[in-house]
């Protein structure tokens, strides 16, 4: 389940940790589920952030939440990335159903 890849942080209510595998140079932007990850492919090239920039971007539209409230905790130049997404007036459910439906 996808539930293995976001976490929430216990000393930080309405604070979740999302690990995701990140496909640069894709035809389209998407976020899916592939077994126990979740994946993103993004069009962007891996090149000055541009990738990065372009997951929160995706990231943000998905869940509903502003771009300010998405940073990437670990993976800055790497395939897996953690993210620390602030919406404390979401549920970890909540965040999950979006992430997976929500495409």
């Amino acid at each position: 389940m996808v539930e293995n890849s976001i976490t929430a942080d216990l000393n930080n209510p309405g604070s979740y940790y999302i690990k995701i595998k990140v496909k640069t140079n894709s035809k389209l932007n998407r976020i899916y589920q592939d077994g126990d990850t979740l994946r993103v492919d993004i069009n962007s090239p891996p090149v000055k952030g541009k990738a990065n920039i372009a997951i929160i971007k995706l990231l943000s539209k998905t869940i509903g939440i502003p771009k300010s409230s998405i940073s990437i905790m670990r993976g800055h130049t790497s395939h897996t990335k953690i993210f620390l997404i602030k919406a404390p007036e979401m549920t970890i459910q909540q965040i999950v159903d979006k992430l997976c439906l929500g495409n």
